[in-house]
C-alpha cells in the first residue's frame, strides 16, 4: 500500500507540473508585454487598426500652451478638472522646456492652486466622514496603533483557525526557489 506521505508528494507534483503547463501555454498565447490584453476576452469586438503618424513638424509645447495672462484666478479655480490638469500638464511641459522666470513662476501659480483645491477637497471629505461615519474607511483600516494591532490579531487568528480546521483534509505545502 502506498504511503499518505507518497499520495501526497504525488498529487503535489502533478498540481505543480499541470501549473506550469498552463503557464507555459498561456505564456505562447498570451505574449508578455504590455498592451498584450486584447481580443474578444477584453471586450474587444474589432481588431484594432494602429494609428497613422502624421508627418511634419512637432509643435513645441510653448507654441501650444495658451499664457496664463489669459486667464483670472477666478477662472482657474472653477476651471473643471478635466480642463484644469492639460493646463497644468502644458505649463510644466513649457517651464521644463523654456525654464524662464515667467514660465516657472506660471506653474507654481496653477500648482498652488491645485494645492488649494485639492486642500478644500481634503478639508470637505473629513467633514464629510465626520457627519456620514458608514462612508469613512476609519472601520475597515484604522489609523490609531491600537486599532490596528487589534485588526492585525484578529486576521492573524482567522487565518490560525482556518488552517487548523482544515489541517486533516489538506495539506500546507511551501515551494521556494532563489531565482
Amino acid at each position: 500500500m502506498i504511503s499518505k506521505r507518497a499520495l501526497i508528494l504525488f498529487f503535489s507534483l502533478l498540481i505543480l507540473l499541470t501549473v506550469i503547463s498552463g503557464i507555459a501555454a498561456a505564456d505562447a498565447i498570451f505574449p508578455a508585454g504590455p498592451g498584450t490584453k486584447r481580443g474578444w476576452w477584453w471586450y474587444q469586438k474589432e481588431p484594432v487598426k494602429q494609428k497613422e503618424k502624421k508627418k511634419g513638424p512637432e509643435k513645441t509645447p510653448a507654441a501650444t500652451v495658451p499664457d496664463l495672462k489669459n486667464y483670472t484666478m477666478k477662472e482657474l479655480w472653477d476651471m473643471p478638472p478635466s480642463k484644469f490638469k492639460p493646463l497644468m500638464n502644458a505649463l510644466l511641459d513649457k517651464a521644463i522646456q523654456d525654464p524662464t522666470v515667467s514660465n516657472v513662476r506660471d506653474y507654481y501659480v496653477v500648482l498652488d492652486i491645485a494645492r488649494r483645491k485639492s486642500l478644500a477637497f481634503t478639508n470637505v471629505a473629513a467633514y464629510v466622514w465626520q457627519k456620514y461615519p458608514g462612508l469613512s474607511t476609519a472601520k475597515d483600516y484604522p489609523v490609531a496603533a491600537p486599532g490596528r494591532n487589534a485588526m492585525f490579531s484578529e486576521q492573524y487568528s482567522d487565518v490560525e483557525r482556518t488552517i487548523e480546521a482544515a489541517r486533516d483534509d489538506f495539506a500546507l505545502l511551501y515551494f521556494y526557489s532563489p531565482t
